[in-house]
C-alpha cells in the first residue's frame, strides 16, 4: 500500500485526511449515503493503524482489500474537492484530489476486461459508483457515464435490480445492494438530463424495493448475519430508525430520478421531439411533479416561504437536503419549459406565449433562495453551485434575446447572483470548465447590463479572484468533455 502511495506521490498526513474524510461524512454522504458509513469510518481507521503498524515493522497487520482502498481514497478525494479552492494552489485539477483517485484507480486495476469474466461484487459497484459521483464533481461528465454505464451492466450481471435476488441476499448486503442500486440509477437519471444521453436503466426493468431507513447500530449487528432479507420482514420493521437518517433522502431523490426518466423520455423522443413543450405535456409534467412533491416527508418538505425556519432537531445536513430538493424542483420545472429552445411552430408555445416570463421567474427565484439562506446554511459546496450558475445563465440569455426584461430587476439579480457564484469559486474546488462558464456569464453581463450600476454592498461586476480557466485532461489521456448546467 505504501507502494501505491509513492507511485502517487500521496505523502499520508493525518491531520490532513481527518479532516478531508470529515468534510466528505458531513457534505458528500448524506447526498449519496450508499456506503454503511460506520464500516467506511472503520476501513479508514484501519488504513492508518495499518500504517503506524508498518512503520514498527509488525507484520499482524489486516491490509483492506482493493476496494476497500479505493472506497477510502476516493471519498478523501471528494472530501478535498469540498473545502479546497483552486485558486489557493498551483496544482491546477490536480488539487481537487486528483491523484487519490488515480490511486484507487490503480488499486482495483483495469474496470474491463474483454477476455475474462469480471468479479462483480457489492463492493466493486460502491467503488464504480464513487468513482461516478467523483467524475461529476469535476464536471468530467462524459467519463462519469462510461463509469455508470459499467455500473449498470455488472449490477445486471449481479442481478440487483430485481427484488428476488435482493431480498435472498444475507440481510446486510441486501441492504447495501439496495442503497447502490439506487445512487447508480439516480446518476443514470441526472447523466441523461445533464448531456442529452439515452437513459441506461429502462424502468420495466426494474422492480427492486427501496432501501430501508434502518438503524445504524442494527445494521453493524446484521453484518455477519447469514439470514436472507425476505426472512426477516417482522425485524426489519422494528429495526426502523427512530431519527432521520440520510437514507430518506436517497428514497425521495429515487422518486424525483423516476420523473426525471419520464422527461428525459419525452424531451429526447427521436420519433416526435416536438410534441414535448406544448400545454398538455406541460401540465402532465407538471401535475406530476406536484404529486411527487405532496408525498415527501415532512422532515424533507420544504417552501420558499419556510426557507429561514430551522426545524427542531435538524442537522445541518437535513437543512441542505431541503434546499437542495425546492431547488431541484423548481430547475425541472425549467427544463420542463425548454426556454432556450427556438419554436418554429407557434403551437408548442403556452397558449399566451409567456414561457420566457415564467422561466425567468422560476430562475430568478433559484437565485433569490441562495440570497436569503447561502450563509446561515453554508451553500459553498457542490452541487449547490451548478444550479446558481444554471439559473443565471437562463436569466441572462432571456434578456439578452428579449430587450423588454432588461427595463426590470433583472440586472440588480444577475448582479447578485455573479457575487455569489464568485464566492463559491474562492472558497471551494471548480474546474476549468466551470471557470470559464462564470467567465462568460460575467462577460455577457457587462453587454447586457451597465456596469456602472449601483449593486448591493460587496456585490459587483467587477473583477475578482476566480481560478485560471485553463483547459485539462486528466492523466488517463481521457479528454474531459461535460458540460455545466444548462
Amino acid at each position: 500500500m505504501m507502494r501505491l502511495f509513492q507511485r502517487h506521490d500521496l505523502a499520508p498526513d493525518e491531520n490532513e485526511w481527518d479532516e478531508m474524510f470529515s468534510n466528505f461524512c458531513e457534505h458528500v454522504y448524506p447526498l449519496f449515503p450508499f456506503f454503511h458509513l460506520p464500516s467506511l469510518e472503520a476501513i479508514y481507521s484501519g488504513i492508518w493503524t495499518l500504517f503506524r503498524r508498518q512503520l514498527y515493522e509488525r507484520a499482524d497487520t489486516v491490509v483492506p482489500s482493493a476496494d476497500e482502498l479505493a472506497h477510502v481514497l476516493i471519498c478523501l478525494a471528494l472530501g478535498r474537492c469540498t473545502h479546497s479552492a483552486r485558486t489557493s494552489t498551483l496544482e491546477g485539477f490536480r488539487s481537487s484530489g486528483w491523484k487519490f483517485y488515480t490511486a484507487a484507480a490503480e488499486s482495483v486495476g483495469p474496470l474491463f476486461d474483454p477476455i475474462r469474466d469480471a468479479d462483480v461484487t457489492v463492493e466493486r459497484l460502491q467503488t464504480l459508483t464513487c468513482m461516478a459521483w467523483y467524475l461529476i464533481r469535476l464536471d468530467a461528465y462524459e467519463l462519469a457515464h462510461k463509469i455508470v454505464g459499467l455500473a449498470v451492466q455488472q449490477a445486471h450481471t449481479l442481478g440487483i435490480h430485481r427484488e428476488t435476488v435482493v431480498e435472498n441476499m444475507p440481510v446486510f448486503r441486501s441492504e447495501l445492494a439496495r442503497r447502490v442500486w439506487h445512487t447508480i440509477y439516480i446518476l443514470d437519471r441526472r447523466l441523461a438530463l445533464d448531456i442529452g444521453r439515452p437513459l441506461l436503466i429502462h424502468d420495466y426493468h426494474v422492480d427492486t424495493d427501496l432501501p430501508h431507513d434502518l438503524h445504524t447500530d442494527w445494521m453493524e449487528e446484521q453484518k455477519t448475519s447469514e439470514q436472507p432479507m425476505k426472512m426477516m420482514r417482522d425485524a426489519l420493521k422494528a429495526a426502523q430508525s427512530a431519527e432521520t437518517t440520510p437514507i430518506s433522502y436517497l428514497r425521495v431523490m429515487t422518486g424525483y430520478s423516476h420523473l426525471v426518466g419520464k422527461i428525459c423520455d419525452a424531451v429526447y423522443d427521436v420519433g416526435d421531439t416536438k410534441k414535448f413543450g406544448n400545454n398538455m405535456h406541460l401540465a402532465e409534467f407538471e401535475a406530476r411533479l406536484l404529486a411527487w412533491s405532496s408525498t415527501l416527508p415532512p422532515t424533507l418538505a420544504c417552501d420558499v416561504e419556510s426557507l429561514r425556519e430551522a426545524k427542531q432537531g435538524d442537522q445541518p445536513w437535513q437543512s441542505r437536503q431541503r434546499i437542495l430538493i425546492l431547488v431541484r424542483i423548481i430547475w425541472l420545472r425549467i427544463l420542463m419549459l425548454r426556454p432556450l429552445q427556438p419554436r418554429k411552430d407557434s403551437r408548442c408555445w403556452m397558449a399566451n406565449g409567456d414561457i420566457s416570463a415564467t422561466a425567468i421567474s422560476l430562475a430568478s427565484s433559484i437565485i433569490e433562495i441562495f440570497a436569503q439562506v447561502m450563509d446561515s446554511y453554508q451553500l459553498y459546496h457542490f452541487p449547490f453551485a451548478h444550479y446558481l450558475i444554471g439559473a443565471t445563465s437562463i436569466v441572462l440569455s432571456i434578456v439578452a434575446s428579449k430587450p423588454f426584461f432588461r427595463q426590470q430587476h433583472y440586472g440588480q439579480l444577475v448582479a447578485s447572483a455573479i457575487g455569489m457564484i464568485q464566492t463559491f469559486c474562492q472558497k471551494i474546488w471548480v474546474s476549468g470548465r466551470t471557470a470559464r462558464t462564470v467567465e462568460r456569464l460575467r462577460t455577457l453581463a457587462r453587454k447586457v447590463f451597465d456596469t456602472r450600476m449601483e449593486t448591493k454592498p460587496g456585490i459587483a461586476l467587477a473583477d475578482s479572484v476566480l481560478p485560471t480557466p485553463e483547459s485539462w485532461q486528466p492523466s488517463t489521456g481521457s479528454t474531459v468533455n461535460g458540460s455545466v448546467r444548462p
